[in-house]
């Protein structure tokens, strides 16, 4: 070429040159011309297929897969004095001793339970007999109530058919009578002075004869008074009070029968009222022996219904609270509280981890639903895990209680040591996904890409489904292989 060039002529040389470069020139820009259409041209995404896996990681606590809440609950005693008890912490078997209580006072209560118990019986039987000699007698007492109103209406009866006439006609017959014997001495003294004067006795024997008759006519005489004022009382006073006294006695033994009647069904029914009253008393009185009883029995062993660790308080999902309250009340001295749990054994290892779930994630987790649980105390170890239960309702705003089973095996886990869950909320193999911000949507909320065809593109709706960083997965609309555009053009 060289050689070429040097036998050419000067003006041809540079006649080709400015042909070259008007060539390297033009092949210049048409490569300028076609960066720049690619420059541009939108960016796209092509939609693939890949594994959706999503992931929710929550904090909480283990909890053992067993344990028993200890509290007495006495029916009648509540005085609860502490001598001895198990320390928080300690491992205990079953039918190991957690507490025991000063039962003296108790003893004592019982003694003079069985004391009033005795006592109560012996009311019992006072007011039993009471009532059953009543009951006995009532009829007795009634039935003379009865006779005696009937009596005295008879006698009233009999004084106004009989006595009253025959007394008034008695007073004047004893009245005739005293007439007769005054007109009969009368007469005896007027004949013996007749005949005295025509007989030959001497004066001597007449005096004395005649003062007998006159004496005999005085005695008639006053007699007859008396007789006159007997009657006179006997028909105006005596008679007419006879008869109202009988008519008395007749409507007070008619009142008396009432009032008897009245005041023996009263007198029954409080006998039968107070023996129902210390029946109940004594009763109550046995009741109470017996609750004292069942009491001493229930807080003189106290001891643990499981194998485990003692905790002071309650636990409650794992956690515990009260060990600072009632380790005072636990200690010799102290005092528990009837109905309070004041002990919780707790079996070992851990079989259920409790957490909450917010409120925007609890509908992504399911009873089912696998993970890993890791233990603070262990953070290489990481175990099985499966949601057990999630809560319907909240337990405090905008968190749900969740209760996932835990496969720890023999790992030193106990009840109350926290750690973190790791569950799968979603797991799909081939899963159509895009980023978020490919996908657009309208004010009716519809959702839509712009699919590349050729040098064009279309708006293509789509149905989205779950999200995981800037991954949206497609449920409907897009294939494999499609293209996207990244930006709305």
């Amino acid at each position: 070429m060289k050689q070429l060039m040097s036998v050419l002529p000067v003006n041809f040389t540079f006649a080709l040159a400015a042909m070259a470069g008007l060539l390297l020139g033009a092949q210049t820009t048409s490569f300028s011309q076609d960066a720049a259409a690619e420059e541009s041209k939108p960016a796209t995404h092509e939609v693939k297929t890949d594994r959706l896996k999503i992931e929710l990681k929550l904090s909480g606590t283990f909890e053992g897969e067993q344990s028993a809440e200890v509290a007495l609950k006495p029916e009648s005693w509540t005085k609860l004095e502490v001598k001895e008890a198990q320390s928080h912490g300690a491992r205990v078997n079953k039918g190991d001793p957690l507490v025991k209580l000063d039962l003296e006072d108790l003893e004592k209560a019982i003694k003079a339970a069985e004391q009033a118990v005795i006592l109560s019986e012996l009311d019992l039987d006072e007011v039993k007999v009471t009532l059953e000699a009543l009951r006995e007698t009532t009829p007795l007492d009634l039935a003379a109530a009865e006779r005696s109103v009937k009596e005295t209406v008879a006698d009233l009866d009999y004084f106004l058919k009989v006595t009253k006439d025959r007394s008034k006609k008695s007073a004047e017959y004893s009245l005739r009578n005293a007439q007769y014997s005054l007109e009969y001495a009368q007469e005896e003294l007027n004949q013996l002075k007749q005949m005295y004067k025509a007989d030959d006795l001497t004066e001597e024997t007449e005096e004395i004869i005649l003062k007998r008759a006159e004496r005999g006519v005085v005695n008639a005489l006053f007699s007859l008074e008396s007789r006159e004022l007997a009657t006179k009382r006997t028909l105006e006073t005596e008679l007419p009070r006879q008869e109202q006294s009988l008519k008395d006695a007749t409507k007070k033994q008619t009142a008396g029968l009432a009032r008897t009647t009245t005041s023996l069904a009263a007198a029954t029914k409080k006998a039968e009222i107070s023996f129902e009253k210390q029946f109940i008393a004594h009763r109550k009185t046995v009741e109470d022996l017996k609750n004292l009883q069942a009491d001493l029995k229930l807080i003189s062993s106290v001891t643990s219904p499981i194998d485990g660790f003692v905790f002071y308080g309650r636990v409650t999902k794992g956690t515990w609270a009260g060990k600072g309250t009632l380790e005072a009340a636990l200690q010799p001295g102290g005092s528990i509280t009837p109905k309070q749990v004041f002990m919780t054994v707790v079996s070992p290892g851990a079989a259920r981890f409790h957490t909450s779930v917010a409120e925007n994630d609890v509908f992504q987790v399911r009873a089912g639903q696998s993970g890993k649980v890791t233990p603070t105390a262990v953070p290489d170890g990481r175990f099985e895990a499966r949601v057990k239960s999630v809560s319907p309702v909240p337990s405090s705003p905008g968190s749900f209680d969740c209760v996932v089973t835990v496969a720890a095996g023999d790992a030193p886990i106990l009840s109350g040591m926290k750690g973190e869950v790791t569950i799968v909320t979603y797991d799909k193999a081939a899963a159509l996904t895009v980023p978020k911000s490919a996908v657009f949507s309208d004010d009716d909320d519809s959702k839509y890409v712009f699919v590349v065809s050729g040098d064009g593109h279309s708006k293509q709706p789509v149905k989205t489904g779950r999200t995981k960083g800037d991954d949206l997965e497609i449920l409907e609309g897009l294939k494999t292989g499609d293209k996207i555009l990244q930006t709305k053009p």
